[in-house]
């Protein structure tokens, strides 16, 4: 389940990655590797979700619902370390 995210991922990571020199399988196999770390498997699920509706993420990360803002502070903290880690 979590190697279709990786694709996922790694088209993200290429999408927000301006210098094209930052773009490796390196780098993306990184991101995925702390996703997986960080974010449960329905976490990383919802984060792609975001890709395709990026509206989304703004009504979870707004919500006062107990779970939304759990997984807020888990996508949080994935994209803290991500930036740490990977560069």
């Amino acid at each position: 389940d979590r190697a279709k995210y990786f694709w996922l991922f790694v088209r993200y990571a290429y999408l927000v990655v301006p210098d094209r020199k930052a773009r490796s399988a390196e780098r993306c196999g990184c991101i995925q590797a702390v996703a997986n770390d960080t974010l449960s498997a329905s976490d990383q699920r919802l984060a792609v979700s975001f890709y395709g509706d990026p509206h989304k993420a703004q009504e979870i990360r707004q919500s006062d619902n107990a779970a939304h803002e759990r997984f807020w502070q888990s996508y949080k903290d994935y994209a803290e370390a991500a930036a740490a880690v990977c560069g």
